[in-house]
């Protein structure tokens, strides 16, 4: 979805690589499954024109076995909110920050 939106409007992307931990769960179960340590993670950032943080992509384990894409909200150097996941993943906030934002009201 976004990658389109980015080739068809010539957006910026910041790609990067994370390894963490993996699991899965269902809205309806508190119980993980599928759980994983060591996965790596193919990630975006994608940003608008004017390098704004506008949404993100992450992929990894087997195939897609671990994917999310999101929106991200921000308020001049303030991350808001977001949609798309429970909660952001913790390198998608290290990375926001390495950008110069701060990740406080999402955290």
């Amino acid at each position: 979805m976004f990658a389109e939106t980015i080739k068809n409007n010539k957006m910026k992307t910041h790609n990067f690589k994370a390894i963490s931990a993996a699991a899965m769960e269902t809205s309806m179960s508190p119980a993980l499954f599928n759980k994983s340590n060591n996965v790596e993670f193919d990630c975006s950032i994608f940003l608008d024109e004017c390098g704004t943080p506008y949404g993100f992509e992450v992929d990894g384990g087997n195939d897609g076995e671990y994917y999310a894409e999101g929106c991200i909200e921000t308020e001049g150097k303030y991350v808001m909110g977001y949609d798309g996941v429970f909660s952001l993943p913790w390198f998608i906030l290290d990375e926001l920050e390495k950008l110069g934002y701060n990740v406080d009201e999402v955290k």
